[in-house]
């Protein structure tokens, strides 16, 4: 088997049988971290550690790796991210449109209601006086 470059977003301990199983088949791991205190950091080869908005250090940093794949956690901002990566270097993975719909609890209601499901009525509010 081909070695591969994959890189993890975000990774915490729901991704850790990922990450342990990608290491030990000998795929070079890689990871992007939005906080510090990194928890598998012995298991990647590089992690950088910055924002989910800093996307110019982001690109960057896949463009220097070149992987062959991209992971991310459960967390809204990973998977938008996910997107953006995957589109940008052509990578399989959600399309931007998929991430917004799936991260948009608003846009999901919306699409839901002019569906013949069932779903709750429902209302957006932007301050918490609308309530």
């Amino acid at each position: 088997m081909k070695q591969k470059k994959i890189i993890f977003i975000n990774c915490g301990w729901e991704q850790f049988p990922t990450v342990e199983l990608a290491h030990n088949k000998g795929h070079t791991l890689y990871a992007i971290s939005f906080k510090k205190n990194y928890i598998y950091k012995r298991y990647f080869k590089e992690v950088l550690y910055c924002k989910a908005n800093n996307e110019k250090r982001i690109f960057d940093f896949v463009n220097k790796i070149k992987p062959n794949g991209i992971i991310s956690d459960q967390c809204d901002f990973s998977y938008m991210l996910q997107s953006k990566i995957s589109e940008k270097f052509k990578l399989k993975g959600p399309k931007l449109t998929e991430a917004k719909i799936f991260t948009n609890k608003l846009l999901q209601r919306e699409l839901i209601s002019k569906s013949n499901l069932k779903s709750p009525t429902f209302f957006s509010i932007k301050k918490f006086s609308e309530l």
